[in-house]
């Protein structure tokens, strides 16, 4: 979140961004809560408690001597 606060308090109409940088082999789904969407990062205006959770999936994963041609 930025900007960061030391105390989890914003000031009523401070816009607050949130981003999220999925690990390896998971990508965001969408937010929950007070946001929505599927975007990486999106922004709030602060005017009251806000909730926000990224939902994250898992990405299948292939070694690639797993694939082969099946052209002859």
């Amino acid at each position: 979140m930025q900007p960061a606060s030391a105390d989890g308090y914003y000031d009523a109409q401070s816009t607050v961004s949130v981003s999220v940088t999925p690990l390896v082999r998971l990508s965001l789904r969408n937010w929950t809560g007070d946001l929505s969407g599927s975007a990486l990062a999106a922004s709030l205006t602060m005017g009251q408690p806000r909730t926000v959770q990224a939902v994250l999936d898992k990405v299948s994963y292939l070694a690639s001597d797993a694939v082969t041609n099946g052209a002859v």
